[in-house]
C-alpha cells in the first residue's frame, strides 16, 4: 500500500515541505514519484524510517548524521558512538546555558539594586 505525500504528512505529522526537504537531501526518498504529475508517494515501511529520523531529530542529530546512520550501514558500535558524541554536545550547550542565566541572573540583581 503506498501513500501521497499528503496522507504520509498527515499520518507521520511531518509536514508536506519536510518531507519533500528529505527528499531532496537524500534521507528519505519516496518509494514511487509519478513522471507525469511529479507526486511523491510513500509506503507504509517507510513510516518506519520516518518515525526513526523524528526520533533522532528530537535527540538533536543533524539530519546529515541521520542519513549517515541510516544508510551507510553503521554498526551498533558506531551508532553508540554517535550517540555518546550527540550526548557531549548537549551538555556543552546545557553548560553554556547555565552559564547565560548566570549571567542574566547577576544582571538582573544589579539594575535590580541600581532601582532601589
Amino acid at each position: 500500500m503506498i501513500f501521497s505525500i499528503g496522507e504520509t504528512s498527515k499520518l507521520t505529522k511531518i509536514s508536506i515541505q519536510t518531507l519533500r526537504h528529505y527528499d531532496k537531501e537524500g534521507l528519505l526518498k519516496p518509494i514511487y514519484v509519478d513522471e507525469e504529475t511529479k507526486y511523491r508517494y510513500y509506503s507504509i515501511d517507510q513510516f518506519l524510517q520516518i518515525d526513526f529520523i523524528k526520533r533522532c531529530k528530537s535527540l538533536g542529530f543533524p539530519l546529515e548524521k541521520i542519513k549517515q546512520i541510516l544508510y551507510e550501514g553503521n554498526n551498533l558500535e558506531n551508532i553508540l558512538k554517535s550517540i555518546v558524541f550527540q550526548k557531549n554536545i548537549i551538555e556543552k550547550e546545557i553548560e553554556n546555558l547555565k552559564n547565560i542565566k548566570s549571567n542574566l541572573n547577576r544582571l538582573e540583581k544589579t539594575l535590580s539594586h541600581a532601582m532601589n
